[in-house]
């Protein structure tokens, strides 16, 4: 019995070992290549400012409600939705592709 519970182990250990050496050497790009070169065309642009405008309208009803129901105060509201105002425009100017962790690696290289 002894010997079974240590086969058992092994097993485990060289499943756990085994699933995780695989997520360790594969190759993807750091978040300062990933998507820097890719251009849209004006249609995929136009298509993700619909669908950006769409989420923006959809979260300045669900700040109403929040207001409406005491959760939030209403200069609460009119600050988060100024933030994602302003994201929406970055997003715009940056052709509708996002620079998550870029800009703040790219900051920290320059200084």
């Amino acid at each position: 019995m002894l010997r079974f519970s240590k086969i058992i182990m092994l097993m485990v250990f060289l499943a756990c070992f085994g699933l995780g050496a695989g997520h360790a050497f594969a190759e993807e790009p750091s978040s300062l290549e990933r998507g820097k070169n890719t251009q849209l065309t004006e249609e995929q642009q136009k298509e993700l400012e619909n669908l950006h405008t769409e989420i923006l309208d959809l979260r300045k009803e669900l700040m109403e409600k929040y207001v409406e129901y005491g959760i939030f105060s209403k200069e609460q509201a009119e600050d988060y939705l100024s933030h994602m105002e302003s994201r929406f425009e970055r997003l715009k100017q940056n052709g509708f592709i996002p620079h998550w962790h870029w800009k703040v690696k790219e900051r920290g290289k320059e200084q």
